[in-house]
């Protein structure tokens, strides 16, 4: 929605969705991951440990470390 135009800003967003704006910025967190992490959860191959909440956390975009954090390298 963002890329596409739709909204323009993440506050536009949230009040959109009516959700709140910082989970719309942890959310957003996820388009950070590293690739291999990404296919491993969409192939339903990450690991079992690996939940959505871990995901939005603040993450960092060193892919090495999350590959780390996340058992996947």
């Amino acid at each position: 929605m963002l890329e596409e135009g739709t909204h323009t800003s993440i506050n536009a967003l949230a009040e959109a969705q009516k959700i709140n704006r910082a989970y719309v910025c942890r959310l957003l967190n996820v388009t950070l991951l590293a690739p291999e992490i990404t296919e491993a959860v969409l192939d339903g191959k990450q690991p079992k440990a690996l939940m959505l909440e871990e995901l939005v956390k603040a993450l960092t975009t060193d892919w090495l470390e999350q590959r780390r954090t996340f058992g996947l390298g």
